[in-house]
């Protein structure tokens, strides 16, 4: 279960005034010794006005997190794609600092969690890389695996298809046997 605290950032424009279609992926890349001197330095730039930059979540290395802008509101993260756009910022250090399992676990959580509450699909469409909407950006880069976050999704679905089967098994066995009981 992640943990989320709530460090809002100045650096929004307020409420949205269209709809919520999907999700970018950025990555820090601030080059701090550590991991959690890292996730702090990613803070302090979003709530620092004159960085003029933010995003609705960063995802630290444990997969614990920070909200800091409200998704209602319009976080700086992404130029154009601001409005419509939800951004969520992973924890890392260089280019080369690889993400962690609870990074991927922690971000397909909240893009199912997102997805369900604003209705986009999780698609290659509707959940992109910040390099794939800005040529001059290269993040989340090389080291995410996007087939792992899509597997990770994909599995969660197929969770989710097996309970609904052996619901719907639970329910016709107890239809039968009711059905039983009354023909006696």
């Amino acid at each position: 279960m992640t943990l989320w605290s709530r460090q809002i950032s100045p650096n929004n424009s307020g409420p949205r005034w269209s709809p919520i279609v999907g999700v970018i992926i950025h990555s820090t890349r601030g080059g701090a010794l550590t991991p959690e001197l890292e996730y702090q330095a990613a803070i302090d730039w979003f709530l620092n006005p004159t960085s003029e930059v933010s995003a609705h979540r960063i995802i630290a290395v444990d997969g614990d997190g920070v909200i800091c802008v409200d998704d209602e509101d319009i976080a700086w993260h992404s130029g154009n794609y601001n409005q419509g756009w939800l951004g969520v910022e992973l924890v890392q250090q260089t280019i080369d600092t690889p993400f962690t399992i609870g990074q991927y676990e922690t971000l397909a959580n909240l893009l199912r969690e997102w997805s369900t509450m604003y209705s986009f699909p999780l698609d290659k469409v509707h959940v992109r890389g910040h390099d794939e909407v800005d040529q001059r950006k290269s993040d989340p880069g090389p080291q995410f695996n996007w087939p792992y976050l899509w597997d990770l999704l994909k599995e969660e679905e197929k969770m989710n298809k097996e309970a609904l089967t052996d619901a719907l098994h639970e329910v016709w066995a107890v239809r039968e046997a009711l059905r039983k009981a009354a023909a006696v």
